[in-house]
Order: C-alpha cells, then structure tokens, then sequence
C-alpha cells in the first residue's frame, strides 16, 4: 500500500498531521530508515538500534509528532513536523526537558528549507529565555543546524534533505514500496510549500528589479497586444484589461480562419506553480466548441486545463532586444491560433 494510500484511509486529513502520519509509516518498514534520520544529527553517541516509531502519541501535556524508541523501550528521539505554522508553546522546551538526562537523547525539527535559519533563531531564543544553554555547530548553514542543549542533541533540518536522506537508503537497498511512498511524500511536502508565506530576506523588500521587471511583462503584454492588432491578428473593440488578485492582462479576439476570445497575461500562480513564463494565453469558450477544446492536449506540449478555459504558455526569448521579444510572442500566438482551428470543421 502506498503512503497517500495509507494516509487516506485514516480519514481526511491535510498539511502537518498527513505528513506525520505518512513519515511515520515510512520509517515503520526498517530500521535502517530511522538510523538514516537519525543520522543526520551527526552524534556518535547517538546511535542505537531502533525500536518503536509513535505518530502523534500524547505525552502529559504534549503531544510531538513523531516519538522514536530504541529496542529496550527507551525514548530517543522526538521529530516535529513542520510547515508553515508556528511553534507550539512546548516548542522546543516542554520537549528537551522530557528527554532522559541518562543517555543521549534528540530533538529534530523538520521544516521547508526557507525555513531552517528562521525556525533555529527562534529555537534558540525560546531555549535561552528558559535557561537552557544552547551551543551551535560552528559554519553550519543551509539546509542543516545542529545545536546542543543541555546535553541533549538538536537538529534543524529542511524536508527535501531527509526525504533525499530516506530516498538514498530506499535506492541502495532496493526497497521499491519505500521508495515509491517517499516520492509520495515530497510530492506532498512540495505542494505544501505553494501557497505560504516566504521569511521575507533582508535585501528583498528594497529590491528593485522584480517590480521593474514586473512593469516590463505587464509592458511588453501591451506591446504585443499593439503588434497583434497591426498585423490584423487580434480585435480588442469593446475589450480591455482586466485584473484580479493574482493576475493582470488584457482580453481580445485572435482573429484566424475564424474569431475567438482569449487573454494573454501575466498569472501570478501559474507562473509560480509551473515556472515556465510569466506570460500565458488563456483560451475560453468563446468563438470555440467541443470539438476545438478536446484536439487541444495533444496540439500543445504544455497546456493547463481549468473548467472550460485553457492555459498555454507564451514562452519569452531571452538574450535579445525587446523587438524580437515581442516578434516571438507573435509568432507564438498566431501559431497557437493555426493549431487551435486546424484540426477539426468549423
């Protein structure tokens, strides 16, 4: 059974406790697994051999993610799971005090790598106004940050470094299910990472060439819109530009063999989500029928499809002076004009 299988089948669940329940699962299947998450921690007093793997297992008042056990039913390790949201109140204090004080024990916070020098800042904030003397790995950067605390390990890390960790082992190995359920899972930690909201970098918010290159797309939308309508390629009489949240572009007929509406511009999350260009064609229904719409998956290598209006990117040549930009984009448009009527009758 597959991980998203498995997840599914418990009920419908989303973003933190999916993850969990799936990373869980996953280090279910072999010890190996778990020594290789474990070994991220890079402690040589830390090693063990594995013996219970908890998901979500209340302990007085909290309740972490995931709670690993060694094979004398001794807690190790505590893993939290994170995303997007904040830490929790027994974030990370509550936690390394219920850690044995006995023998070597861990906290490991997982988090999408934008994450990972934010999240450690503030582990190491909340750890020191409780008290606990926190001592960093010196030159660690990226996407791992060990510390110790109080004598016990802690570790930062991103979500694509141990799925690449469990994915090294699955192919080593030869564990093809493993395998399979971790792509699984990075599929889903991926798309968690879509829709938040990016630590903002210091030189980001004074940094002024995405607006100005923002300004040029929404530019050369107008500029392409003046070519097409020179070379009788387009009518835009009685249309104009029209924008919501996340889109700016202007609609028009492209006139073919026979008119048609469409809107070429810039949408902000296909754009995002697909990184092709920040210039899309959306083709709607009007002028257009079944017929056009069914022949269109296999006209055009990239396409999206969303209810009855399709998505086609107009792919910007670079290296080259404006006037060729705007040329190109032309020649697309026209081009995906031809591929659209030619295939089936009027």
């Amino acid at each position: 059974m597959s991980v998203l299988a498995h997840v599914v089948r418990g009920g419908p669940q989303q973003n933190e406790p999916a993850a969990t329940q799936a990373l869980t699962y996953i280090l279910r299947k072999d010890p190996n697994l778990v020594q290789s998450l474990v070994g991220l921690i890079n402690d040589e007093k830390l090693q063990f051999e594995p013996g219970r793997v908890d998901a979500e297992h209340s302990i007085e008042d909290g309740q972490p993610d995931v709670t690993i056990y060694d094979l004398e039913g001794r807690l190790r390790v505590f893993v939290e799971n994170k995303f997007w949201a904040g830490l929790t109140k027994a974030q990370p204090v509550f936690y390394l005090r219920k850690l044995s004080n006995d023998y070597p024990s861990a906290l490991i916070f997982i988090v999408p790598y934008q994450r990972v020098p934010t999240v450690c800042d503030e582990l190491k904030d909340r750890c020191e106004a409780q008290g606990l003397e926190w001592g960093a790995t010196p030159n660690e950067s990226g996407e791992i940050r060990r510390a110790s605390v109080d004598g016990k390990s802690l570790l930062v890390v991103s979500w694509k470094c141990v799925l690449n960790q469990l994915l090294d082992i699955a192919n080593s190995q030869g564990m093809d299910e493993v395998r399979a359920d971790v792509l699984q899972l990075r599929g889903l930690t991926d798309s968690m990472n879509l829709g938040a909201f990016l630590p903002l970098k210091e030189d980001e918010t004074n940094d002024q060439e995405l607006p100005s290159r923002l300004v040029n797309y929404i530019d050369l939308i107008g500029q392409i819109m003046q070519e097409l309508r020179r070379a009788d390629l387009a009518d835009v009489k009685g249309l104009t530009w029209a924008s919501s949240a996340h889109e700016t572009g202007h609609y028009l007929r492209i006139c073919a063999r026979k008119k048609f509406g469409a809107w070429i511009g810039v949408p902000l999350r296909w754009w995002r989500d697909e990184g092709i260009s920040p210039i899309w064609c959306r083709i709607g229904d009007h002028g257009l029928n079944a017929n056009h719409f069914q022949t269109m998956p296999e006209l055009f290598k990239v396409i999206k499809i969303k209810g009855n209006q399709v998505w086609i990117p107009i792919r910007l040549k670079t290296g080259v002076e404006r006037e060729r930009v705007i040329e190109n984009c032309v020649g697309q448009i026209e081009e995906i004009a031809t591929k659209v009527l030619s295939n089936v009758s009027d």
